[in-house]
C-alpha cells in the first residue's frame, strides 16, 4: 500500500525513489520469508509482550549504567557493554517474531499497520526530544569550564547512547504490544 501521508505527490518523486522503495519491500518481504519459523513460542500475544517487557528491562538497564558512569566509569562499563549487546540481541528478537513491521515500509503494510507504524514512530520522536535536550544541557555547561575530564566525556557519550537507542527501540515495542494474535487456521468442514 502507498503511504498516504508521503509529503510529496506521485508525480514529483524521481524514479529512483520508487526503486528504492520497491527494493525495500522485496528485502522485506525476503526477511519475513526467511525468518517465519524462527521463535514460534514468541508469535503470540504473550510471548511478544514477554520479549518485550525483557527489552524494557535491558534498556532500562542500559539507562542506568549510563548514568552511574558519570560516578564510576570503570566500573560501569562491562555492565553497559554487556546490558547494550544482549539488548540488541533482543530488539532483534523481537523484529523477527513482529516481522518487523515497525520498519516494514509503507508499501508491506495494510491500513491498520502503517497506521500503528506512523503512530509509534511519533511517539518514539516526541520522546528522544527531552532526553537530547538533558544532555546538550549537559555539554553547555561543562563548555563553560576550562579542561573537561575524559572519563566524563565518555560517561556522556554513553548516556547519549542510551537514550537515543533505547528510544529508538520504542517503535518495536509499541507494535509488539498492539499486534493482535494471528487467526487459527480451522479445517475446512467440506466432506
Amino acid at each position: 500500500m502507498h503511504d498516504p501521508n508521503y509529503v510529496f505527490p506521485d508525480s514529483a518523486v524521481p524514479g529512483w525513489v520508487w526503486r528504492y522503495n520497491r527494493s525495500a519491500a522485496q528485502r522485506h518481504d525476503r526477511f519475513v520469508r526467511s525468518t517465519r519459523s524462527w521463535f514460534p513460542g514468541l508469535r503470540d500475544r504473550r510471548g511478544r509482550r514477554l520479549l518485550s517487557s525483557i527489552l524494557l528491562a535491558l534498556l532500562a538497564a542500559v539507562v542506568i549504567t549510563s548514568v552511574v558512569s558519570f560516578w564510576y566509569p570503570v566500573w560501569s562499563s562491562v555492565p553497559f557493554l554487556v546490558f547494550l549487546l544482549t539488548s540488541l540481541a533482543a530488539v532483534m528478537m523481537l523484529r523477527v517474531v513482529t516481522e518487523s513491521i515497525a520498519g516494514a515500509p509503507a508499501d508491506t503494510l495494510d491500513e491498520i499497520q502503517l497506521t500503528q507504524r506512523n503512530a509509534a514512530r511519533a511517539l518514539a520522536y516526541n520522546l528522544l526530544l527531552p532526553p537530547m535536550l538533558v544532555v546538550y544541557a549537559i555539554l553547555i555547561t561543562l563548555s563553560l569550564r576550562e579542561q573537561v575530564d575524559g572519563t566524563l566525556l565518555m560517561s556522556i557519550a554513553w548516556l547519549l547512547i542510551a537514550s537515543v537507542y533505547s528510544l529508538s527501540c520504542v517503535p518495536d515495542v509499541l507494535m509488539s504490544w498492539w499486534m493482535q494474535d494471528p487467526e487459527p487456521e480451522y479445517p475446512s468442514d467440506e466432506n
